[in-house]
């Protein structure tokens, strides 16, 4: 990693973040690689001349009253897009995908396939939620779907000194495809989320 760019519109849960949970950053946010905006993503990325070969999106949810809800929208994708090189990635936290809270998973994950090519949606249960969550990958040409067990353990082991307690190869593998329920919902999907219609999340 030569650069990490992180934009977070709220500085004060970042300086909470430095003060209670040095284990979590383990003073990541000093290291001269990083570079720290606080502002609007969406205005960060529109103004931005910079091309980047990953762009993780970790947001809240797009409450009906809250900031970011125009991050889930077919606009703010086809910006994102634009601001990957042609061999670049986005991650996208991409809401519920339980049995019965699915319905901003599979709209988030059809209005993703309108602007890339490419769409390996996912999801992973995350015991502080007390459900499965989805996210989704995407890319011009990328499948992180197709990598082998072997081939993500190699992968971590030359970039990780320590061991991970929930991720290797395996669980990589049984992330994708997303349950036979959520398939037939991706199937019949036809919601595309735009700035005039977001999604919202009660």
């Amino acid at each position: 990693v030569k650069r990490a760019v992180m934009v977070d519109i709220d500085e004060q849960v970042v300086d909470i973040c430095r003060r209670f949970l040095p284990s979590f950053h383990q003073d990541s946010f000093n290291d001269p690689r990083v570079g720290l905006h606080f502002v609007d993503a969406r205005k960060y990325l529109e103004k931005s001349s910079e091309a980047f070969d990953v762009i993780i999106i970790d947001l809240v949810d797009p409450l009906a009253e809250g900031p970011a809800r125009l991050l889930y929208t077919q606009e703010f994708y086809q910006i994102v897009k634009q601001k990957l090189e042609p061999q670049g990635i986005m991650s996208v936290q991409a809401e519920p995908a339980g049995w019965h809270d699915s319905e901003n998973f599979v709209a988030i994950v059809n209005t993703l396939k309108t602007i890339f090519p490419v769409v390996c949606p996912y999801s992973v249960h995350v015991p502080a939620f007390t459900t499965s969550w989805g996210f989704a990958c995407a890319s011009a040409s990328l499948t992180p779907a197709n990598l082998t067990p072997e081939e993500v353990d190699a992968r971590i082991s030359a970039r990780l000194s320590k061991e991970l307690k929930s991720y290797d190869g395996f669980t990589h593998q049984a992330m994708f495809p997303p349950p036979k329920h959520i398939r037939g919902q991706l199937l019949a999907a036809t919601r595309i989320i735009t700035n005039s219609e977001p999604i919202a999340a009660y």
